[in-house]
C-alpha cells in the first residue's frame, strides 16, 4: 500500500503529461484547424469579394452599354421623325403626324409622350393624347430643365437630349428635342419623353434587377435609382459612363445584400464548421477539401452566370438589325459584326486587313464628306450620324446609317472609334420617291401656264394654282369657299350645279375626263374662250373634281392669224413659182446671149483691145458664166421643196459608181483615193438625190484637199434608229469648229473665190435633199486634220447592214 502511495505521483505525472499531450496535441489540432479554417475563410472571402467586384463592373459596363445604345436608338428615332416633317414642304397634317408617331412610340413604353413643339417653343400636340393632356400649350423654353438643351438644339441644329429631372407625366426621365430644320431655318421641334425608370426597368433582366442596385444620373438632384433589393455597403460602387449625344451620364452599380450573402455568409459557416470538425478529426481536413470544391464549383457558376450574361447581351446584339463596327485606330484595324457583315453582303468569315477597306466601300461622292464629318467628331466629342451609300459585294450600293463615337486616350487624342450600321435603302427610297413625287407636283402646279381648280363634291373651290389669278383676275382668298359657277358666264351658270348632281346620282359623266371648249368669264366681267378638262380624285376619303383651264383667246386669235397668212403663203408661193420660171427661163437668156456675143468679142476683135480692156472682157465672160451657174443651183435649190420625188429600191454601191464616174477627171487629176466599205445592200430613195448629195460631198472632199497631199476619201455606214448613218471622211484642209454650222448656208463660203471656186450652194442643197427626207446631216471637223461629215438617212423599212468585224473600220 505504502509502494502504491509511493508510487501515485510518478503515475499522477505520467496521466498529467499524457492528459497534457493529449491536450496540447488537442490544442495544436484545434490551434491548427483554427488556423487552416481561418486562412482557408480569409481565401474564400478574397475570392469571393473579387468575384463580386468582377460581376459588379462586368454587370455596370453591360447595362451601361445597353442604356447608351437605346437612348442613341431613341434620339434616331426622334431624329428620323423631325426629318420626315422638314422632307414635307409645309409641314405635316396632325392625323399622319400622330400616325407616325404611334409608329415609333409603339413598343417603346418609356417613351411617355412624342410632341410636336411649334417655332414659338409652344407644345401644339402629342401622342399618346389620351396621357398628356397637360402639357398641351406649355412654353417648352420656360423650363430651365428644358430651356439649355432647347437652345443647344436650336444653336447647331443636332438632336439634343436635356438634363435628367422630373417629368410632367411622372417619373424622373428627360427630353429628346430634335430640330426640324428645312435649308438651315428651324420650323420647330419634335420631342420625345423618356422615362428612365421604366426604361432601365424594360432592359434588364430579373436576375439582374435582384441582384444589383442602379442610380443613373448627372449630378446628385438628377439622380434615377433602380433598387429592388437593398444595396450592399460595403462594396464601393462600379462606376461607367453612359455618353449620350454630348452629354456624359453616370451609371454605378452595387450588389444587393442578398447577393453578396449568397455569395459568402453561408459559405463561411460551413467552413468554420469543417474547420471545427478538422480539430477532432482527419475527415474534417477532406471535408473541408470538398466544402472547397463546392466553393469553386459555386465560383465556376458565377463566373458562367456571368459568361452566360455576357453571351446574352453578344446575341442581342446580333439579333437587332444593326450592325457594329470598331476601328482600332492606332493599328488601323477594323472588326465588323456579323450583322454588318450580312448588310455589305460579305462571307460571316470575312476580315478587313485594314480599315481602309471598309471605309473605300463608301461611295466616292460621299468619301470627302464622312472623312469631314470623322473629323469633325474628333475635335467636338459628340456622336455623329450620316446617311451613306455602301458597295454591296454584289457590285451595287446600299444606303446605310452610319454612327459613330470615339474614345480618346489621356492626351485627348482618339484611339478607338466605335459605331453602328444600319440598312435604310427603304427608308431613303421611300422618303425619295416621296419627296421626288412631291417636288414633281409642286413644280406642275405651281409652273403651269394652265389655271387649275379644285372643287368639292358640293361644288365648292377648295385650291388653285397661281396661275387662276391670272386667267380670271381674282385673288385665291376671293375663291376659296366660293361655287365655282362664279367663274362661268351667264347661259351656263344656272346648269352647273346639275352637272355634279347628275354625276353623283348617276354615275353617268358627260364632261368628266373628256376635254371641251366653252367659255369663262373674268372678274372684269368680260367673257373669253377656255379649253376645259375635268378630272375625278379621291384622297383620304373625299371626293374632288380637278378643273384644267386653259385660255384659247391667243389660239383663236392665233387660228384667223393663220388662215390670213397661209392665204398670204400660198400667193407669195404663186409669185415665187413665177419667179423660179422666170429665173429658169427669161434671166437664163440674156446671160447666154452676153456670154455668147463678149466670147465673140474676145476671140474676134481682142487684138484691137489694149490689155486692161481684155481683162475687163474676161471678167465679163467668167462673171456670166458664174451667174449662169448660181442661177442653175438656186434653181435646183429651190426645186428641193417639192416632193421628194420617186423612191425605188436603190443600191448605194452602183450609185456611189456613178458619182466616182461622174467625177473622174478631178478625181484623176488630184490622185484621190476613196475606200468604200459597209453599206447597205438597199436604200430607198430618190436616186437622183442620192447621187447629188454625195457628188457635192466628195468633190468638196477633193477641191478642199491639201496641196501636197492626195486626197484620201472614207465611206462608210452603220444601222441608225429607223434608217442608216452614212459617214464621209477625209484628210483635207479642215475648218474651225465655230464654222461647221455656217457652211451649210446658201451662198456660205469660207475661202476666197479665186483660190477654191464655186457658187457656195453645194451644201446647202445637200442639208435640203435630206432635210425633206427627214434626215440630218452634220459635220465635225479641225484645221489641217480633215472633216467627218454625218448624213442621217431615214428609212421606212430598215435593211440590216452586213456585221462589221473588228478593226474593219475604214481608214
Amino acid at each position: 500500500m505504502d509502494r502504491v502511495r509511493a508510487r501515485m505521483p510518478d503515475v499522477l505525472k505520467s496521466l498529467n503529461a499524457s492528459i497534457q499531450l493529449h491536450v496540447a496535441l488537442a490544442l495544436a489540432v484545434f490551434a491548427l484547424g483554427l488556423t487552416l479554417t481561418g486562412l482557408i475563410v480569409h481565401q474564400n472571402e478574397k475570392r469571393t469579394e473579387e468575384a463580386v467586384i468582377l460581376a459588379t463592373q462586368t454587370q455596370g459596363r453591360s447595362i451601361a452599354n445597353l442604356v447608351q445604345f437605346q437612348v442613341a436608338q431613341d434620339v434616331q428615332s426622334v431624329d428620323r421623325v423631325a426629318q420626315r416633317w422638314a422632307s414635307r414642304q409645309g409641314g405635316t397634317p396632325e392625323f399622319e403626324w400622330r400616325a407616325d408617331a404611334q409608329v415609333y412610340a409603339r413598343n417603346k413604353s418609356w417613351m411617355r409622350a412624342l410632341e410636336w413643339v411649334d417655332e414659338d417653343n409652344i407644345i401644339r400636340w402629342a401622342e399618346p393624347a389620351a396621357e398628356n393632356e397637360m402639357v398641351i400649350e406649355l412654353d417648352l423654353d420656360g423650363d430651365p430643365l428644358r430651356s439649355e438643351a432647347l437652345t443647344r438644339a436650336r444653336t447647331f441644329n443636332i438632336p439634343t437630349p436635356s438634363h435628367i429631372g422630373d417629368l410632367l407625366q411622372g417619373g424622373r426621365g428627360f427630353l429628346i428635342i430634335a430640330p426640324i430644320s428645312r435649308d438651315d431655318h428651324i420650323q420647330g421641334f419634335i420631342v420625345g419623353v423618356i422615362d428612365l425608370t421604366i426604361l432601365m426597368e424594360n432592359i434588364l433582366s430579373k436576375e439582374a434587377k435582384e441582384d444589383f442596385v442602379y442610380t443613373l444620373g448627372e449630378s446628385e438632384t438628377s439622380l434615377v435609382t433602380l433598387e429592388h433589393k437593398p444595396a450592399h455597403k460595403g462594396y464601393l460602387p462600379a462606376i461607367h459612363i453612359v455618353r449620350v449625344a454630348g452629354m456624359n451620364w453616370q451609371l454605378t452599380t452595387q450588389p444587393s445584400r442578398d447577393f453578396v450573402t449568397d455569395k459568402t455568409q453561408a459559405r463561411q459557416i460551413i467552413i468554420w464548421a469543417i474547420g471545427l470538425v478538422l480539430t477532432f478529426a482527419f475527415i474534417g481536413l477532406i471535408l473541408s477539401l470538398n466544402l472547397l470544391q463546392r466553393q469553386s464549383r459555386r465560383l465556376a457558376q458565377t463566373i458562367s452566370s456571368l459568361a452566360r450574361s455576357e453571351e446574352r447581351y453578344d446575341l442581342a446584339v446580333r439579333g437587332m438589325s444593326v450592325g457594329l463596327w470598331d476601328w482600332r485606330i492606332i493599328k488601323n484595324t477594323l472588326e465588323l459584326s456579323a450583322r454588318g457583315k450580312q448588310i455589305l453582303g460579305l462571307d460571316p468569315d470575312f476580315n478587313f486587313e485594314e480599315a481602309d477597306a471598309f471605309f473605300q466601300r463608301i461611295h466616292p461622292h460621299e468619301r470627302a464628306h464622312c472623312d469631314s464629318v470623322i473629323q469633325a467628331h474628333f475635335t467636338a466629342d459628340t456622336p455623329f450620324d450620316i446617311d451613306l451609300r455602301f458597295r454591296h459585294q454584289d457590285g451595287y450600293y446600299v444606303w446605310c446609317r452610319m454612327t459613330g463615337m470615339a474614345r480618346c486616350d489621356d492626351q485627348g487624342m482618339p484611339v478607338r472609334l466605335v459605331g453602328s450600321l444600319l440598312d435604310v435603302s427603304t427608308e431613303v427610297e421611300a422618303l425619295n420617291a416621296v419627296r421626288r413625287s412631291e417636288e414633281r407636283f409642286r413644280a406642275v402646279t405651281e409652273t403651269s401656264m394652265d389655271a387649275l381648280i379644285v372643287i368639292d363634291s358640293q361644288g365648292l373651290i377648295s385650291d388653285v394654282n397661281p396661275a387662276t389669278k391670272t386667267l380670271f383676275g381674282y385673288d385665291p382668298h376671293e375663291v376659296l369657299g366660293q361655287n365655282v359657277k362664279m367663274l362661268t358666264p351667264e347661259g351656263i351658270r344656272e346648269h352647273h350645279d346639275d352637272y355634279i348632281t347628275n354625276y353623283l346620282n348617276t354615275g353617268k359623266a358627260k364632261v368628266i375626263g373628256i376635254g371641251r371648249e366653252t367659255r369663262a368669264q373674268h372678274k372684269s366681267g368680260s367673257t373669253f374662250p377656255i379649253d376645259l378638262t375635268i378630272s375625278e380624285i379621291f384622297t383620304h376619303g373625299e371626293r374632288f373634281f380637278v378643273g384644267t383651264v386653259r385660255d384659247l383667246t391667243e389660239r383663236k386669235n392665233a387660228e384667223k392669224e393663220r388662215e390670213t397668212f397661209i392665204a398670204q403663203l400660198e400667193n407669195t408661193i404663186t409669185e415665187l413659182e413665177r419667179f423660179t420660171y422666170a429665173a429658169s427661163h427669161d434671166l437664163r437668156e440674156p446671160l447666154r446671149m452676153i456670154s455668147n456675143f463678149a466670147q465673140i468679142l474676145y476671140s474676134q476683135y481682142k487684138e484691137s483691145f489694149d490689155p486692161d480692156a481684155l481683162k475687163y472682157l474676161k471678167i465679163c465672160v467668167d462673171s456670166s458664166h458664174r451667174m449662169q451657174a448660181l442661177l442653175d443651183d438656186l434653181i435646183v435649190f429651190s426645186r428641193l421643196d417639192d416632193n421628194s420625188g420617186s423612191f425605188v429600191d436603190l443600191d448605194p454601191k452602183a450609185a456611189l459608181q456613178t458619182v466616182l464616174e461622174n467625177l473622174s477627171d478631178p478625181i484623176a487629176e488630184k490622185n484621190a483615193c476613196l475606200d468604200i466599205q459597209n453599206l447597205p445592200e438597199t436604200l430607198a430613195t430618190n436616186p437622183v438625190r442620192f447621187i447629188r448629195l454625195f457628188q457635192n460631198l466628195i468633190s468638196n472632199a477633193i477641191k478642199y484637199s491639201k496641196d501636197a497631199e492626195p486626197p484620201q476619201i472614207a465611206i462608210w455606214a452603220e444601222p441608225e434608229e429607223n434608217g442608216f448613218l452614212f459617214h464621209v471622211r477625209d484628210n483635207g484642209i479642215g475648218m474651225k469648229q465655230e464654222y461647221c454650222e455656217q457652211i451649210f448656208q446658201p451662198f456660205k463660203r469660207l475661202h476666197k473665190l479665186s483660190r477654191y471656186p464655186g457658187t457656195g450652194m453645194g451644201l446647202a442643197i445637200c442639208r435640203k435633199i435630206i432635210t425633206n427626207l427627214g434626215g440630218k446631216i452634220w459635220v465635225t471637223s479641225e484645221e489641217d486634220e480633215g472633216s467627218h461629215f454625218y448624213i442621217y438617212w431615214p428609212q421606212p423599212n430598215p435593211v440590216d447592214l452586213p456585221k462589221k468585224e473588228e478593226g474593219d473600220a475604214p481608214g
